[in-house]
């Protein structure tokens, strides 16, 4: 845990509770701060970074009209983060977004952790 992220062997995980609520692709206020925290602290100052969305298992019923799938849902949020990191700076041509809807589920873990945002840096 480092303020907003942690480190993890899948990445860079940013902190679930308060990324994304439900069904929802927008990127919450305490999201943000927590990419700037992250950008703050250099783990993506240099290389390739792939931002990968995530959700949690539960079929997409409220939305909708939407998402189609979670999968859709998983690469609208990626693609959400990375317009952030634009914003914030970084160059769109280091940004690589990939979605894995919820089918990387993380065992046993609550459904707010499985609504998650990791980062991979590859030099």
């Amino acid at each position: 845990e480092n303020g907003g992220f942690s480190v993890t062997d899948e990445g860079i995980v940013l902190d679930s509770d308060v990324t994304f609520a439900s069904g929802s692709e927008v990127l919450s206020a305490n999201g943000l701060s927590n990419i700037k925290k992250l950008l703050d602290s250099g783990a993506l100052k240099n290389g390739t970074i792939f931002v990968v969305g995530h959700t949690d298992t539960d079929p997409i019923s409220k939305t909708k009209s939407k998402h189609s799938s979670n999968f859709e849902l998983s690469a609208k949020r990626a693609a959400h983060v990375a317009e952030q990191l634009i914003a914030l700076g970084i160059s769109g041509e280091r940004i690589v977004v990939q979605a894995h809807g919820e089918f990387k589920a993380l065992s046993g873990k609550p459904k707010k952790d499985q609504r998650r945002i990791v980062f991979r840096v590859a030099k």
